[in-house]
């Protein structure tokens, strides 16, 4: 393992362990599934990793710490942009706000429909403005 792999755990154990993946989560509006999914392990090793219930493999680890990494990285680029990520709502919070399936989101925001933003490693999210409350 290099310095860089070395360095990638080392991150992924403080973000998992430290509640910064929790803070990010509540930041963003994106559950613990939702953000599961973005960084490819379960909900309930996540669920584990944050409770401090079960240590982290160095591999998970890696991969935590490369997604953070990335993560990191589109959120300054996004926020340097002049926009506020608070104008934003994680794409799996519309779908179930709006009852319609992924497809269906994913089909309006590729015509136009719905004003979203892609935000690599952290998923698409649609400006709130969109989401009309029922």
């Amino acid at each position: 393992m290099d310095d860089s792999d070395e360095l990638l755990v080392r991150i992924g154990f403080s973000v998992a362990t430290q509640g910064d993946l929790v803070e990010l989560r509540d930041k963003l509006g994106l559950s613990r599934t939702a953000l599961a999914a973005l960084i490819g392990t379960s909900p309930d090793s996540l669920r584990k990793w944050e409770t401090g219930k079960q240590g982290m493999k160095r591999t998970s680890a890696m991969q935590v710490g490369s997604w953070w990494t990335a993560a990191q990285k589109e959120l300054d680029k996004y926020e340097l942009s002049g926009h506020d990520i608070y104008e934003l709502t994680p794409v799996s919070n519309v779908v179930w706000q709006l009852g319609v399936s992924l497809a269906t989101i994913m089909r309006w925001c590729t015509e136009g429909e719905l004003d979203h933003e892609d935000l690599g490693v952290l998923g698409l999210f649609i400006y709130k403005y969109e989401v009309k409350p029922s």
